[in-house]
């Protein structure tokens, strides 16, 4: 898109005005392709808000605060990434790019389906207060800020059932490649990995012990909060 503008006579800093001013233009006609896109397109929105959702997750607050909270200011390494910043430029996606996106929702919304279809069979484990001893999955992990800190939330899967954690995340042994797990062996003169202690991960295989602290449910899902959870590393994540 090619802008000309010529800035009026009391202009003091004209390449600053015209540098505004082309800005306001081409954020005007993008929002107006995009009223477009989602006009013509019935998941137009969904499609739009689904890209934004994806897209530059991998950032962090300092990455963020570097670039101004602007993602043009960040270098694209996803799919997603450059998807959105194609939207913030011209205001909707390419037809190609829209295609690829809704096979991409297709497939999250059967596995939606799918999961949602397992967690039904979900049933409460042990009695509250009692002591349990589980081969589970960790199925995720997310948290959330609190005046008191960061709370961390681990969710395990054993077979059919949901436990869940709240507060700092269980730790295991691990021997995962790490330049801060390394030391030098001077008997046979090459670094070796040890073991050491680190957080549970999203696909780590455990054997879980804790106490059943209450038996919950979430949309519709029967869940077992637990507290005071130990664990062992069966299979490494």
């Amino acid at each position: 898109m090619v802008i000309h503008v010529q800035p009026h006579d009391y202009v003091e800093n004209e390449s600053a005005w015209t540098a505004a001013a082309e800005g306001a233009i081409r954020s005007r006609a993008a929002a107006k392709k995009q009223r477009e896109f989602i006009a013509n397109n019935p998941d137009g929105d969904a499609i739009v808000k689904f890209v934004e959702s994806k897209a530059f997750t991998w950032v962090t607050d300092a990455e963020w605060y570097k670039a101004g909270d602007n993602a043009r200011n960040i270098k694209p390494r996803t799919f997603f990434d450059k998807i959105h910043l194609s939207i913030l430029e011209w205001g909707a996606p390419t037809q190609g790019q829209a295609d690829a996106v809704r096979r991409i929702m297709d497939q999250e919304n059967s596995k939606k389906a799918e999961w949602a279809a397992r967690d039904a069979l979900s049933t409460h484990i042990g009695d509250v207060g009692s002591k349990i001893e589980v081969e589970a999955v960790v199925y995720f992990q997310t948290g959330f800020s609190t005046q008191f800190g960061y709370t961390t939330i681990t969710g395990f899967r054993a077979g059919d059932n949901i436990i869940i954690h709240k507060g700092t995340a269980p730790k295991v042994d691990s021997v995962k490649q790490d330049e801060t797990n390394s030391r030098y062996d001077w008997d046979t003169n090459k670094w070796i990995q040890v073991e050491f202690k680190r957080e549970v991960e999203k696909g780590d295989r455990v054997i879980l012990k804790a106490t059943v602290k209450e038996h919950g449910e979430r949309n519709g899902v029967k869940q077992t909060i637990v507290t005071r959870p130990k664990t062992t590393l069966v299979v490494e994540a």
